[in-house]
């Protein structure tokens, strides 16, 4: 196990990640076609997971869940590309081992990659902070019984969908 690369972190790591990321995307990522041109490395959301830290970055080429060491004694050391499983409320996430030469050893899971499809900055953020969100909630096994009756299926929804289908398409049929 190496840990010359391992920055154990008392506070949040969310300024040192976003620098660090910014300055990725200012060299070995820039002018790659992987990258949004609308969209610019920002870093939130980092609280303590247990012992360690938990949070997103968005980049250029992708949206990261990042997870920094917050103690050295109690951090599962993972090999760059190989990955383990993180327990969180609302299930097992994998991430992935890096070990970066200006970010240092820890771990992603990737929401998104490439980020090519998102129109803008508050659209990546907004689906980061969600994502992010949903991670940590815990879910609930029981469902709240239904209440009400059920609905009669409508005959002019169900004959427009008999015919509403990718082959009627392709076929030129109209709907």
């Amino acid at each position: 196990m190496s840990t010359s690369s391992l920055r154990v972190w008392s506070q949040s790591p969310e300024r040192f990640f976003e620098a660090g990321f910014a300055r990725i995307a200012q060299t070995r990522m820039k002018g790659l076609a992987i990258n949004n041109p609308r969209l610019q490395v920002r870093a939130f959301g980092f609280e303590r997971m247990g012992p360690d830290w938990l949070g997103c970055v968005v980049t250029p080429w992708s949206i990261l869940v990042v997870l920094a060491c917050g103690n050295r004694a109690t951090w599962q050391h993972v090999a760059p590309t190989k990955v383990r499983s993180v327990t969180m409320p609302s299930g097992d996430y994998e991430f992935m081992g890096m070990d970066d030469p200006i970010l240092g050893e820890y771990q992603v899971c990737s929401l998104m990659s490439p980020v090519n499809q998102l129109p803008d900055q508050r659209t990546a953020v907004a689906f980061a902070h969600q994502a992010l969100w949903l991670m940590r909630q815990g879910q609930s096994t029981e469902l709240p019984p239904e209440e009400g009756t059920a609905l009669v299926p409508d005959p002019f929804i169900e004959k427009r969908a008999e015919g509403c289908c990718h082959q009627s398409l392709l076929d030129g049929k109209k709907l």
